[in-house]
């Protein structure tokens, strides 16, 4: 049992490559934000930048048009996406064989009975292609042991690694919680910032954090 749940939320927080779907280069855009986040923390695994906007490249890395022109196989797409291009942009990440995703976006469950309903058929999506979502409505997730910071947030990485980790369904509690911990000078293994639970809920995580 505890190599099957290390196992299913390996690709969350040691992916072997990282998207991140809406990346820019304009530094007023969540997008700019969210590369600029996985690139800064010293990841050292694949990144690759997805906007059909683009050009040949963004922040230095080479650029992607679509979700579809990435190699298969990505571990973790990161949405730094409205939420109305959140649903097909999924469903394309899992045609590819993604294994996580990380969404940003507002404008589901938390909304009413509308976004509720667009929050069910993103379940049923993922949960089709076996892929694990932290959110929709969060901050993400860092994991310092990977040197992963799937936020739109460079200084989460600055905090200093050990063995401490916090799961908060608010990404405001859950930064407040951070920065007590900086102020005790303790360390941190992982952070997730959980929203609104499409498919990953508290339990999972901490059956996750005890295996850890």
């Amino acid at each position: 049992m505890s190599s099957e749940v290390l196992q299913r939320f390996h690709p969350l927080f040691y992916p072997r490559s990282v998207a991140v779907v809406g990346a820019t280069d304009n530094p007023f855009k969540l997008g700019f934000h969210a590369l600029s986040a996985v690139t800064s923390s010293g990841f050292e695994g694949e990144v690759y930048p997805v906007n059909p906007g683009a050009g040949e490249s963004i922040q230095g890395l080479r650029a992607y048009r679509s979700i579809s022109d990435l190699p298969r196989g990505v571990d973790l797409f990161v949405y730094a996406i409205p939420a109305r291009q959140v649903i097909p942009s999924v469903r394309e990440a899992v045609e590819m064989g993604g294994n996580a995703g990380v969404i940003f976006a507002g404008g589901f469950r938390e909304t009413g009975t509308e976004g509720a309903l667009l929050q069910e058929e993103l379940i049923g999506i993922a949960n089709a292609g076996g892929m694990k979502l932290i959110g929709p409505n969060c901050i993400g997730v860092v994991n310092k042991q990977a040197r992963l910071n799937a936020t739109f947030a460079s200084p989460l990485a600055w905090f200093p690694q050990g063995n401490v980790s916090v799961v908060s369904q608010s990404g405001g509690m859950g930064n407040s919680i951070l920065n007590e911990i900086m102020d005790e000078q303790v360390g941190i293994s992982k952070f997730v910032s959980i929203g609104n639970r499409a498919n990953v809920e508290f339990a999972d995580m901490v059956e996750y954090l005890a295996e850890d």
